[in-house]
């Protein structure tokens, strides 16, 4: 959750660094998105709004939403600088107390705040803050497990030309001021990450390993705590300790053609058998460069599903794989994420783990100067034993349903196709005006969600600028 401050304190820290002469030179970059969006069938896959889909609420009529992030860097030298990012955003127009009428809106969120310098006598660099931080991956756009900003530092020593260790602590949690009772002492979760990036010019790998332990009241002191810890029968207050192992791959020496992938393993455990979960992630894309008016790319992806054993009253151990946050990973642009602006996909990915999905994509494809078209169909089908949905079928019981919910979880009887068309448009440099266009088709087992939940159709179009500067 990004951090609101006023506009007044972001100038306050912004001022007095520039009135002095030669302390530091400010750098500002920005991503500026406004997209206007219609979002037929309410994206809940029933055609009503169905509170029992995670997606209830998304995809209305018709909406605008707008998303300002800003980066300012106080560059004092090539060895030292500090990183301030705010964020406004995502909002729609018309929301109370943002964009509704008469309103200025004042509420600036801090997405990242960091120091970044190279330790002195070395090639050693350094990061220490609050930031972005992802494990290693080569398709989705970011990684499956943890892709999100958190408190941190970050150490990155190159141990060759082409060889690097990077290792990172991290702090996710640590309580909950808003909590009217203090913070236990045992409110907490820290995690550690090693990996080490191999770059040569047609091959990279790059292996990791992440633990990290949560204290037995964290998830009780905290709204944040990580709902892709938790497995399907799991209690809230214990303490849980997990290890992923991982490696992404990049193999360009059969040029044209291209071949990246990734294999993800983890493993959270704790002292009853409901609380634990272990489970897999594999991907594989192979992409032709060799055309001139398209890149052609198959993909295929798939993570393991909840078996039977899991879904009963007493609960067995959980086979999806556990997770901590996802910002970014997605496979198309629509049911997954992955679209081009902020508002204009189904999203919420710890919902929808246990799936495989087979994709051809024709990546930017140009029949015009400047306009270039993107062209994605996916088929995706559930790895979830039935029983997952068949306990989970009303709204009242959502509470006991982690990361189950009719529209985004898919059993083996489950299965959708999506189909989406997205072109972009250079207006001037740095501007650049989007269309997209998706289609799902569902097909959901009626025996698994109830009479009814066999899956509506659902589509969208986003149009949209985005200013990058």
């Amino acid at each position: 959750m990004k951090r609101p401050i006023s506009l007044a304190v972001v100038l306050a820290l912004l001022l007095p660094v520039a009135g002095r002469s030669g302390a530091a030179e400010i750098k500002a970059e920005g991503e500026w998105m406004i997209e206007a969006l219609f979002g037929g069938n309410g994206w809940d896959f029933t055609g009503r709004n169905d509170p029992r889909s995670l997606s209830a609420g998304k995809g209305s009529a018709f909406d605008v939403w707008t998303r300002l992030r800003t980066q300012f860097d106080f560059v004092v030298s090539e060895d030292l600088r500090g990183v301030l990012a705010t964020e406004i955003g995502s909002s729609k127009w018309g929301a109370s107390g943002v964009y509704d009428l008469g309103r200025t809106p004042v509420a600036v969120g801090v997405r990242r705040a960091y120091i970044d310098f190279n330790l002195p006598r070395s090639k050693a660099n350094a990061k220490i803050g609050f930031q972005g931080v992802t494990l290693p991956n080569e398709i989705g756009e970011g990684s499956f497990i943890l892709d999100d900003e958190l408190s941190a530092v970050l150490l990155h020593l190159p141990l060759a030309d082409s060889v690097g260790l990077l290792a990172v602590y991290g702090r996710p949690l640590s309580g909950n001021p808003a909590y009217s009772q203090p913070a236990p002492r045992r409110a907490f979760m820290d995690l550690g990450i090693l990996s080490l990036p191999v770059n040569f010019e047609k091959f990279r790998v790059n292996p990791f390993a992440m633990y990290a332990y949560s204290a037995a009241e964290a998830a009780s002191q905290t709204a944040a705590y990580p709902e892709g810890l938790y497995a399907q029968n799991a209690t809230a207050e214990r303490a849980r300790s997990a290890l992923w192992l991982g490696v992404s791959f990049g193999l360009d020496v059969l040029d044209p053609v291209r071949i990246r992938g990734d294999l993800n393993y983890g493993r959270a455990g704790a002292a009853r058998s409901q609380d634990r979960k272990s489970g897999w992630l594999f991907d594989l894309a192979v992409e032709y460069t060799g055309l001139s008016f398209a890149t052609p790319e198959l993909l295929f992806a798939w993570t393991s599903g909840e078996s039977g054993n899991a879904t009963t009253a007493k609960g067995g151990a959980s086979t999806r794989m556990p997770i901590l946050t996802q910002d970014d990973w997605a496979v198309g642009s629509f049911f997954f994420g992955g679209e081009t602006l902020m508002a204009g996909a189904v999203g919420a990915r710890e919902s929808s783990q246990g799936f495989w999905a087979l994709g051809l994509s024709l990546k930017d494809m140009r029949f015009a100067e400047k306009l270039s078209h993107t062209v994605h169909v996916l088929y995706v089908r559930g790895t979830n034993s039935r029983d997952v949905g068949a306990r989970f079928t009303t709204a009242a019981n959502q509470g006991n349903a982690h990361n189950v919910q009719f529209g985004r979880t898919l059993t083996t009887r489950d299965s959708l196709w999506e189909f989406d068309c997205n072109s972009r448009y250079p207006i001037h440099p740095g501007l650049t005006a989007s269309l997209e266009l998706g289609l799902l088709v569902p097909h959901f087992s009626s025996e698994v969600w109830g009479s009814g939940y066999s899956g509506a159709p659902a589509h969208k179009v986003s149009l949209g600028l985005l200013y990058e500067f």
